[in-house]
């Protein structure tokens, strides 16, 4: 719950929030996510939640976030997505439209400094070079570019 609450106020400052959904008929969907429970966590512990923009494409975001317990060191639990932007009318995906992009590129440019955590593994585009390199290797052509490629173990 104190994820997707971060993560709603970071659609919000990306412009596809709420509104976006209700206006737009346009809305992002999490196709895949990766929990890790590092420490318990009790109700009324006080909290913080950050939320990182690790990579973004025409039609997917991967972020990471972590939950910290506000007065002990470290990570308490751990998550990675991909979402998916979906016209809701026609039940497909569909690119950003470009004011959206420009909000991705704007915090793009801004979390970029950031150092990329560990435990969010290696970037997309490593995982599909990886891959592809490996099933060059095999002699197998690989999957079609289309195709989305698992997200590394959070282990």
């Amino acid at each position: 719950m104190l994820f997707d609450r971060a993560v709603d106020e970071a659609f919000e400052l990306l412009g596809c929030g709420l509104d976006y959904g209700k206006t737009r008929r346009h809305s992002c969907f999490t196709a895949e996510v990766h929990v890790r429970y590092l420490r318990e966590l009790h109700a009324g512990d006080p909290v913080r939640v950050t939320f990182q923009l690790l990579e973004y494409d025409a039609k997917r975001m991967y972020y990471f976030e972590q939950l910290f317990h506000a007065a002990e060191a470290g990570s308490q639990q751990l998550r990675r997505n991909m979402s998916l932007h979906v016209d809701m009318a026609a039940g497909k995906t569909v690119p950003f439209p470009g004011e959206i992009a420009r909000c991705f590129a704007r915090m793009m440019a801004s979390h970029a400094a950031l150092p990329r955590p560990e435990a969010a593994g290696p970037t997309h585009r490593d995982a599909r070079l990886s891959t592809e390199l490996s099933a060059s290797a095999a002699g197998n052509t690989g999957a079609p570019p289309h195709s989305l490629v698992p997200m590394p173990s959070l282990a």
